[in-house]
């Protein structure tokens, strides 16, 4: 009962860590979705022509934007790694488990192998004893003997 207890845990945590990492994946993608969208708004303006009497320096918004998707992009490796190692110490508790259950399954297989022998071990006796009974029986019976 124990053993079913960690597995439902283990597998609860794992698809805790996919729905986790499904989470970070989707909130890339819609951060890059509405980069694309802004990036593409910002072409048609460029290719429009305009009579322009100020000049609007965008470098800023533009550094900012590389700013940001260069944090963006550290967060997700650091927790690809993180991930990584997460899977890497689960699987190696998943292999010492199966280690451990395939330990009890040959105890108990060689228990099993032991009951067995002593199972034959004790018809043999009953069979001798059921012998010597008929014997018994047989030699009351014999008027001979009296």
């Amino acid at each position: 009962m124990q053993g079913m207890v960690s597995k439902l845990q283990t597998i609860g945590m794992l698809i805790a860590l996919i729905s986790t990492i499904g989470g970070g994946f989707y909130a890339y993608g819609v951060f890059s979705n509405r980069l694309d969208v802004v990036e593409k708004n910002v072409i048609k303006i460029e290719k429009k022509k305009f009579t322009i009497n100020e000049t609007v320096d965008l470098t800023d918004v533009y550094s900012d934007i590389k700013e940001i998707n260069n944090k963006v992009n550290k967060d997700i490796k650091e927790l690809n790694i993180k991930i990584n190692k997460d899977i890497k110490e689960l699987g190696i508790s998943l292999i010492n488990q199966i280690d451990n259950m395939n330990i009890k399954i040959h105890e108990s297989m060689r228990n099993i192998e032991e009951t067995k022998a002593d199972i034959k071990i004790n018809n043999a006796g009953i069979s001798y004893v059921e012998a010597l009974i008929q014997e018994l029986k047989v030699q009351s019976n014999n008027p001979l003997l009296q």
